[in-house]
């Protein structure tokens, strides 16, 4: 362990003062309400923050009818005064103080406050909210003003961020500086700064990422994985699960974990079962909570026109899967921050994937009196890598489609083909799956039963 640290000290000292640095200029120039989906995420934190998890739900006919969770407080600490849902010009101009930043500290101050009661949209678990709500009470326990303590709720998810990353920068055996630089990516920092609940699923997926490397590397000098490192593995499966569970496709690389070290019936036992329990209370959740975001009024005929013609829609999803990274390049032509915020991420995740190509060249070259067979052996951390980015864009493809892109006819209508509502922001969690190139090695033996 004194190895690991020692080796991951300057890049971890680069990430914290990195993010930290950008960090703040976000908290100081952005208020609380600038970020998208502004309404769930401070409604969320509230409700973690005071317990309320069982409120009664309505149906919000403006809103096309989605269900929504009713929680109270006061009207001065739920207000949405100045908020501003569209972020990416945010990211992209750091050291610009918004014009919404006083109006949104001027809010907290009215007085007198009523109790109010708000609608909560719950589409994500609880969980998303925790480190948020954390930041939220203690700001609130040392007498901090409305203002302070959701600055602070901003703080307490950063916090999180910074020490989840931080051990992963430690932990993974090879690419520190690399997932240094995929940490302190702007628009990460610019979530983890924020209110958003895409911080944790970022961090945790980092995390998890950075763990699966380390025991294949730990393999090499270990005849067997103990209880206590099977036991993280099974609290990765049910965060997972209890966190966006599109990004639940991630376990599959624990299949990179050699069998010889980690047998395949351990695994199945051990992560097929834990999966069994995640699902089950997700499940449980979703039937009380879960709400689907949809942004038309008619969810049972955008279901059925996608049922009538099934092969198009699996078509839609695969193909989109596919050319989401092409979308976002071919849109730098495109007016607007969305779609510079949007090239900009691509072209970092595909100049990070190629880094680490040429970084493992000898590893990744193949002997020409290698069989495919070997040859895909040897690549086996990759193709688990890409399998879980496909699965993970392939159900929130699938997703957007059913619930955000109508397609049903009468009024604007959307080709099938057409999926809309992706946003860059959702390859974030996904972008330390490149560091599985690191897992390509030739010391690990190209035997089936090892894998």
């Amino acid at each position: 362990m004194k190895d690991y640290l020692k080796q991951s000290l300057v890049p971890v000292l680069f990430f914290i003062i990195s993010t930290v640095t950008l960090g703040s200029l976000y908290i100081q120039n952005y208020g609380p309400k600038s970020l998208g989906d502004y309404d769930m995420h401070i409604y969320n934190t509230y409700a973690v923050a005071t317990g309320q998890l069982a409120g009664k739900f309505i149906v919000n006919n403006q809103k096309n009818g989605i269900k929504e969770m009713m929680i109270q407080g006061p009207s001065d600490e739920l207000t949405l005064t100045g908020a501003n849902f569209i972020y990416e010009p945010m990211v992209l101009h750091p050291f610009t103080k918004s014009k919404e930043y006083s109006l949104q500290k001027k809010s907290y101050n009215n007085t007198p406050a009523n109790i109010t009661n708000v609608p909560v949209r719950t589409q994500y678990p609880f969980i998303n909210w925790v480190p948020q709500a954390i930041g939220y009470n203690i700001a609130k326990r040392f007498g901090a003003s409305i203002w302070g303590m959701w600055q602070g709720a901003r703080i307490g998810n950063l916090a999180i961020y910074l020490i989840l990353v931080s051990i992963a920068i430690v932990i993974i055996p090879n690419g520190r500086w690399i997932l240094a630089l995929i940490g302190s990516f702007p628009l990460s920092v610019f979530l983890s700064s924020s209110l958003s609940g895409d911080a944790l699923n970022i961090s945790i997926s980092t995390l998890f990422v950075a763990y699966v490397l380390h025991l294949r590397m730990n393999s090499l000098s270990s005849t067997q994985i103990s209880k206590k490192q099977i036991s993280v593995l099974i609290i990765f499966t049910l965060l997972l699960f209890s966190l966006k569970v599109a990004y639940v496709p991630l376990l599959i690389i624990i299949l990179a974990i050699p069998n010889q070290y980690y047998s395949f019936k351990k695994k199945a036992l051990s992560i097929g079962g834990s999966g069994i329990l995640g699902l089950l209370i997700y499940l449980i959740w979703s039937h009380k909570y879960a709400t689907v975001l949809q942004s038309f009024d008619n969810l049972n005929a955008n279901v059925t026109f996608i049922k009538e013609h099934i092969v198009q829609a699996v078509f839609a999803v695969f193909s989109q899967t596919i050319l989401i990274p092409f979308k976002f390049l071919s849109e730098i032509d495109q007016p607007g921050s969305a779609t510079t915020l949007g090239f900009l991420t691509i072209s970092f995740i595909i100049v990070i994937t190629i880094v680490l190509f040429l970084s493992q060249k000898e590893e990744l070259t193949i002997s020409s009196s290698a069989s495919l067979k070997d040859s895909l052996l040897l690549f086996y951390p990759i193709i688990l890598a890409v399998g879980a980015y496909l699965m993970a864009v392939g159900l929130t493809e699938a997703a957007l489609l059913v619930s955000w892109t109508k397609v049903y006819p009468g009024g604007k209508t959307f080709d099938i083909t057409d999926i809309q509502g992706f946003q860059a922001r959702y390859l974030l969690p996904l972008a330390p799956l490149t560091l599985m190139i690191y897992g390509v090695s030739k010391r690990f033996k190209t035997n089936v039963k090892h894998l």
